[in-house]
């Protein structure tokens, strides 16, 4: 996510930050904050607005709710907020994000491909998007769109192995992508895991099989 306003920005994760902490501690759903005065001068405020600058720099290579879920999985909810934009918490996001993409777990690698699907489905229907094919190749020229996103873990590894002639596709990508996100391992490691994947279970297998339709028509519904 790139936001002009770092200030607005730093709410929103602030925000985020808060509903979980009270989900958490307190298993209640808290209400959108309307009075930022005395939170905008907590002495822990600067770390939010750091982990703001940290994000907006990384282009949408680091997801916010993803890393703040990072961080209470790790911690158990229970850490100290100067943790938040530190080298230490950053380490847990892509820990974290590894862990999501791992295939031992049927029941987990379906969950992801269907939060991964949702995502797509609200993002495509945010910006107009109308097809499937016209959201892989967004921005394609120069640094796709979903590939930002799956290297921030919005998009889940098992979809993007389920996504049809995956490889081929992968090639329209501008050089550099392919060299630097989608070498001759990777690409070795995609064509492993969908074969993985698709002897997990029927539901997996009617995704990969129907996968377009799927996409398309949820995102036209």
């Amino acid at each position: 996510m790139n936001c002009d306003n770092i200030d607005t920005f730093t709410k929103l994760i602030y925000e985020y930050y808060h509903k979980k902490y009270m989900m958490h501690r307190c298993n209640t759903y808290v209400k959108k904050i309307v009075n930022w005065d005395n939170i905008e001068l907590k002495p822990d405020w600067i770390y939010f607005k750091r982990l703001a600058n940290i994000v907006n720099k990384s282009s949408g290579q680091i997801n916010y709710k993803l890393y703040i879920d990072s961080l209470f999985d790790y911690f158990d909810g229970k850490f100290s907020t100067k943790l938040i934009g530190s080298q230490k918490s950053l380490g847990i996001y892509k820990q974290y994000i590894n862990e999501l993409n791992e295939f031992s777990d049927e029941t987990k690698v379906y969950n992801n491909i269907i939060h991964s699907i949702k995502f797509i489905v609200k993002y495509c229907k945010e910006h107009n998007i109308k097809s499937f094919d016209d959201y892989f190749y967004l921005n394609n020229s120069t640094f796709p769109t979903i590939v930002l996103q799956y290297n921030s873990g919005v998009i889940n590894a098992a979809l993007f192995c389920l996504i049809p002639n995956i490889i081929l596709r992968l090639q329209s990508f501008p050089g550099d992508v392919v060299k630097d996100y989608f070498n001759h391992d990777t690409i070795n490691k995609i064509i492993a895991n969908r074969i993985l994947i698709l002897n997990m279970n029927e539901k997996i297998k009617y995704i990969a099989n129907n996968f377009l339709k799927v996409l398309n028509n949820a995102i036209n519904t």
